[in-house]
Parts: structure tokens; sequence; C-alpha cells
């Protein structure tokens, strides 16, 4: 027969139990809400990758026709006819 001691101490070991299981459940929450937030952010940034990728492949195109056309030619503006006059 168990003393009321031991009966004491089994139910408390029977709540630390309890308290490690919930501790773990929320432990084990906090990480899928981490991974979510990791994955949304990862996506967020890939996004924001390719857009800046875009941006770069235009400027390299208007460098590229800043080159071709020289700079005495250039258009002052979008749409301007007129054009910058050479120095000299």
């Amino acid at each position: 027969m168990a003393r009321s001691g031991d009966m004491e101490r089994w139910g408390k070991a029977m709540e630390d139990v309890d308290q490690l299981k919930r501790s773990e459940e929320l432990q084990v929450d906090t990480l899928f809400e981490l991974w979510y937030y990791i994955e949304k952010k990862t996506e967020e940034l890939g996004k924001q990758i390719t857009e800046l990728q875009r941006d770069n492949e235009k400027l390299r195109d208007e460098v590229c026709d800043i080159r071709i056309f020289p700079l005495e030619l250039q258009p002052t503006g979008e749409g301007s006819k007129r054009y910058v006059q050479k120095s000299g």
C-alpha cells in the first residue's frame, strides 16, 4: 500500500510531466510559426530579387543604348525632340 507522501510525490511528478508536455507543445507551435514566417519572408525576398534583376537588366539596356547613341545626340527628356548640343 502506498503512503500519502508517495502519492503526493507521484502527483507532483505527473504535474511536472504535464507541464513539460505543454512546454514542448508551445515550443513546437513556436517553431512552426517561426518556420512559416521564414517561408513567407523568403518568398517576399525572392519577389524583390526578381524585381531588382529586372531593374538591373533595364539599367544595363539603358547604359548600352547610351554607348550606342552618342551623348551629343541623346534626347534631353523622355519624349523630347530636343537634343543635347555638343560643346566645343
